[in-house]
């Protein structure tokens, strides 16, 4: 199984979510809530 992995030492692309944070969302603040009431 670790020979396939070695077949392609060098990626020509990266992948899209590299450098980005994965996992759930931190909640709203209070004040992002409030905006979210007065536009509505």
């Amino acid at each position: 199984m670790q020979d396939r992995i070695a077949e392609h030492p060098l990626r020509t692309t990266t992948p899209w979510n590299r450098g980005k944070l994965i996992g759930p969302k931190p909640p709203l603040k209070v004040k992002e809530i409030w905006f979210i009431r007065v536009r509505l």
